[in-house]
C-alpha cells in the first residue's frame, strides 16, 4: 500500500500497485487519482510506502478487477 501525497496542497490519498511498468523513478498513476487530489499533470508527488496494521483489516473489504478471477 503506498500514501501517495501532493507537497503543494498537503492532500493525501492511497493507492496499491496493479502493474509494474513505469520506468525507475516515474510513478504512472491514473488520471482520476490524480484529478480527485487537485494536482496538475506532471506535478510532484510524494509517494511512501505504508503498512496496515490488522485492526485496519477488518473494515476492508477487496474487489477483483476481473469477474473471471473468481476463487
Amino acid at each position: 500500500m503506498f500514501e501517495i501525497k501532493n507537497p503543494k496542497n498537503g492532500k493525501i490519498t492511497h493507492g496499491g500497485v496493479l502493474e509494474l511498468i513505469s520506468e525507475e523513478g516515474c510513478c504512472n498513476i491514473p488520471y482520476w487519482a490524480s484529478h480527485v487530489r487537485c494536482s496538475v499533470l506532471n506535478d510532484l508527488k510524494a509517494v511512501e510506502n505504508i503498512a496496515l496494521y490488522s485492526c485496519l483489516m477488518r473494515y476492508m473489504r477487496f474487489y477483483t478487477e476481473n469477474s473471471s478471477w473468481s476463487i
